[in-house]
């Protein structure tokens, strides 16, 4: 699609279609973010947290290149609305859940939609503007990441305290049935360029059976098994020995997945390995923030919003800023940078929180953190999306939203990891003190006390001489919670510094509009 096809007023419409598109795709993250407790305390299973937003996020990686390839046979438009179909019906599935392994089964359908929505949409921005007006567009979709945030986690927690948890999945329903519409008449009468019907489909199941495995060794090793267990180095094998396979067909094949030649621009790779690291440090926000503040400060479903709602308010606003400012500055790299380094600084500031301070230096600290990964979420698409021809849009952006998606799954996988694996030792040594044998054995049991919602319902019908020592062992586990939680962002500072370092590789005094190549 060219963008001489498509004139202001389709073009807006189109714009609003994808917006919405995104937006739903977006906010399912987020207000399930706020729904996650009380999920875990319907369907059970603390020890699976993680779960549903690792298998979102694993099957939206594996859909990314997968279907960018096929967009370009098929045609970008039709594959767009053919994902938010089947994110639709996987939205009602997750709704009907009944236990927890039909919820994770439910997500990763979703995840297939999920990541069709999101390759596209940045394709079609792609397309349909010129290199100089892409940050401007790419900003404004890049925001519904931000504007779904946050009116995702107030949207799941008063759906939640209303009407349950599972119409933070329903929810879907309605927006997606606009954006369809919108997006359709948008584009009405425009006709997409299609060629032959490729797939390289030696290709997709070697990079299926790269990243599943790998994925799976995330979210077991560690809790599951041992590290160095059978199965947990028998799936890193499979997945290294599957990689590598994968590598020398896709430099053989007539229609890659992920292009070889992407690998050998500088400003791809800077933008590859930057999305995948931001995107990481930001699941660590998303996933645990609304654990902290519900089960560490004890505010509810709802009122843990205020805890990441700043965060994301700003996130959207610098996400449209961004792309604003690099428009009208001709340039990105400078901009990155210090996006980049305050978003450091703010994951630094979470990894010393502690429960007696309250909310307010949390959000302080999640408000900077909002601004540095906002404002950089334009630029890991303009930038590489600028250093190619047109032709090779559709591609491009496919591979860097399949590096988003990676680093989030990557992300979620291992601070889920981290957390369980750090609560579990941590309350294997827990200090019982004084409680009484009645309340110990009620207790002493690693699933229970893994679930705040457990000890709740355990202390409020345990007898009132009893009730002190309930308070104070649910003080000590807060204690533990809190601990574990920093950990996580201690290991997402790390992810912080290497987005930072990713961005300084951008190639210097490149303007938008002429091409990066070294």
């Amino acid at each position: 699609m060219e963008s001489h096809c498509l004139d202001k007023r389709h073009a807006a419409i189109t714009m609003i279609g994808l917006m919405l598109g995104v937006l739903m795709s977006a906010m399912d993250t987020t207000v399930i973010g706020t729904s996650m407790p009380a999920i875990i305390g319907d369907l059970s299973g603390m020890e699976r947290y993680s779960w549903p937003f690792t298998a979102y996020l694993l099957c939206s990686t594996l859909a990314v290149p997968i279907f960018g390839s096929l967009a370009d046979s098929l045609g970008r438009r039709l594959v767009f609305l053919a994902g938010i179909v089947e994110f639709l019906i996987a939205s009602a599935l997750c709704g009907l859940s009944r236990d927890m392994t039909a919820l994770i089964v439910f997500r990763g359908l979703q995840g297939l939609g999920g990541g069709v929505i999101i390759s596209s949409a940045f394709a079609l921005v792609g397309e349909t503007f010129p290199a100089r007006e892409r940050g401007k567009y790419s900003g404004l979709v890049a925001s519904m990441f931000g504007i779904s945030s946050v009116i995702g986690p107030s949207v799941g927690g008063l759906l939640t305290d209303g009407l349950g948890w599972r119409w933070s999945f329903y929810v879907n329903l309605p927006l997606g049935v606009i954006a369809i519409l919108v997006l359709s008449l948008g584009l009405a009468g425009i006709k997409e360029k299609r060629s032959a019907f490729k797939l390289d489909a030696l290709g997709a199941l070697l990079f299926a059976a790269s990243i599943v495995p790998f994925m799976l060794a995330l979210a077991l090793g560690g809790r599951d098994y041992p590290w160095a267990s059978l199965p947990v180095v028998s799936l890193l094998a499979v997945s290294v020995a599957s990689g590598a396979c994968f590598v020398a067909v896709e430099r053989r094949a007539a229609s890659p997945i992920l292009p070889p030649f992407l690998f050998r621009d500088r400003e791809f790779v800077a933008s590859a390995l930057a999305t995948f690291f931001s995107n990481a440090t930001f699941y660590a926000g998303i996933l645990f923030l609304p654990l902290y503040a519900q089960e560490v400060l004890h505010l509810s479903a709802s009122g843990s919003a205020i805890a990441i709602t700043p965060m994301l308010l700003v996130y959207a606003a610098s996400s449209a800023l961004g792309g604003q400012l690099c428009s009208r500055l001709g340039r990105y790299r400078g901009v990155g940078i210090a996006a980049s380094a305050i978003a450091v600084l703010a994951m630094g500031a979470l990894c010393l929180i502690d429960p007696s301070w309250g909310a307010l230096p949390v959000v302080l600290a999640t408000v900077a953190l909002g601004v540095g990964l906002g404002t950089t979420t334009p630029i890991f698409n303009i930038a590489p999306q600028n250093a190619f021809d047109r032709r090779y849009i559709g591609t491009v952006t496919s591979a860097i939203q399949f590096f988003r998606y990676v680093g989030s799954a990557v992300g979620s996988a291992i601070f889920g990891t981290l957390m369980i694996a750090s609560l579990s030792s941590s309350l294997k040594g827990l200090d019982w003190g004084r409680t009484p044998a009645p309340i110990r054995a009620a207790l002493d049991d690693p699933k229970v006390l893994m679930n705040p919602s457990a000890i709740k319902a355990i202390g409020a019908h345990t007898p009132a001489q009893y009730r002190p020592f309930v308070d104070a062992l649910t003080l000590r586990i807060d204690g533990i919670l809190a601990g574990s939680i920093r950990g996580v962002f201690l290991a997402a500072l790390a992810f912080a510094v290497l987005a930072l370092l990713s961005v300084t590789a951008y190639r210097r005094g490149t303007r938008l509009g002429e091409r990066a190549r070294d």
